[in-house]
């Protein structure tokens, strides 16, 4: 499928979403240093949130279930490090 397609596609689903308020606004327990790098969502479960220098697990309301200082950045592979993240502080732990 063309990517750009796809972009347009996600973009009409999105606001098709927004205008009929199926999308609920979640706000993060807390506040932490530096900014926000990225949001993975565990569909039905939870929600993780990248910041700076805090890895941080809610649930889908935006609860916090579990957070983490983040010192360092992964080595590189084939994984995103926010995956290797997730992973190290939250799967294993």
């Amino acid at each position: 499928m063309n990517r750009e397609f796809t972009y347009r596609a996600l973009l009409f689903a999105f606001c098709t979403l927004a205008a009929s308020g199926a999308l609920a606004q979640v706000v993060c327990d807390g506040t932490y240093d530096g900014h926000l790098q990225g949001i993975a969502v565990e569909p039905g479960n939870a929600l993780y949130w990248s910041f700076t220098k805090t890895l941080v697990k809610t649930g889908l309301d935006g609860r916090l279930l579990k957070k983490a200082v983040v010192p360092f950045h992964p080595k590189k592979g084939s994984r995103t490090p926010f995956e290797r993240l997730v992973d190290l502080y939250f799967v294993k732990n």
